[in-house]
């Protein structure tokens, strides 16, 4: 399955489409291909000598993996941008909806079946399940923050951000406020937020419900099951290592064992996954008018 996760399968898929001539549908498994290995510089060629290729149908070049939500983010920021805040709110609201959806969908993936690799016993067997579980889990957040190419922190939490102040711009300051508590669940200490708050309690005090000064329901649950797992890690790396001398040694051996890696945990791929990570999302980045995008060179336009 790691052929597929790792998007490997899409250099295949791309040589397939080349050599029968679906030359837009080979540009498009080689961009899928370099989301997940943007330093690989044989198959950026081949997508550049794709795009340049006569009759390719640029507008149709698309990452074949990528998250239903992106669409709707993208087109919330352009909105944004265009201080279109009425299109904003709606497309970051359905963004919200569609994140958890198929951040769902991923954390579904990671209950299927396990290989031990040998026969532990019962209790073993269990514990180490749930661990390769958890830890996959755990990565689905990371990967969730993987956007045409780059890596953003805290992507599900940029959308209250966003969701703050297009609010606030259409006179809806209950909701503006909600939002921006969201968020606060996620970068507590971040002053601006802080200081938007505290410009809406000033403004219209008084006048606030009390359901406003409460976090958004699908925002707290989601906080509180990232805190829950990393208290789980945290815990289950302790114990294993305070009781690993007294495992038998095929035994330690296996539930010493990383189940996905720690590595993997902090970041989004494999060693060979150089992808650029970005803290913030600049609006400012993303452009009406972008028809393809490749990892290492950011948004291009058609003239």
């Amino acid at each position: 399955m790691d052929l597929f996760k790792n998007r490997r399968a899409y250099a295949y898929l791309h040589s397939c489409y080349t050599k029968t001539d679906q030359i837009t549908e080979a540009a498009s498994a080689a961009l899928t291909y370099m989301v997940k290995h943007p330093g690989d510089t044989v198959m950026q060629k081949n997508f550049e000598n794709s795009i340049e290729t006569p009759g390719v149908n640029k507008t149709e070049i698309v990452d074949m993996e990528e998250k239903k939500f992106v669409e709707l983010f993208v087109a919330g920021i352009l909105a944004l941008n265009d201080k279109n805040w009425e299109n904003a709110v709606s497309f970051m609201e359905s963004s919200v909806m569609q994140y958890i959806f198929d951040e769902n969908q991923c954390r579904a993936y990671c209950e299927g079946e396990f290989d031990h690799g040998f026969l532990p016993d019962f209790i073993s067997a269990i514990g180490n399940h749930f661990t390769n579980a958890l830890y996959c889990k755990k990565n689905c957040s990371m990967e969730m923050g993987q956007v045409r190419g780059k890596f953003y922190e805290n992507m599900f939490a940029a959308h209250y951000k966003y969701l703050q102040m297009a609010y606030y711009e259409v006179k809806k300051y209950e909701e503006s406020y909600r939002t921006g508590l969201s968020y606060l669940l996620f970068d507590k200490h971040n002053e601006d937020m802080h200081n938007n708050l505290k410009l809406i309690s000033k403004e219209h005090k008084g006048l606030l419900e009390k359901d406003a000064f409460k976090d958004r329901r699908e925002a707290a649950e989601y906080r509180e099951r990232q805190l829950y797992e990393e208290k789980l890690i945290a815990f289950i790396k302790r114990e294993f290592e305070s009781t690993s001398s007294d495992i038998e040694s095929n035994e330690e051996e296996y539930l010493n064992r990383k189940p996905i890696g720690e590595e993997e945990l902090y970041s989004v791929n494999s060693s060979d996954d150089d992808n650029q990570r970005e803290s913030e999302i600049d609006p400012a980045t993303i452009e009406e008018g972008t028809i393809y995008q490749t990892p290492n060179r950011g948004y291009h336009e058609e003239f």
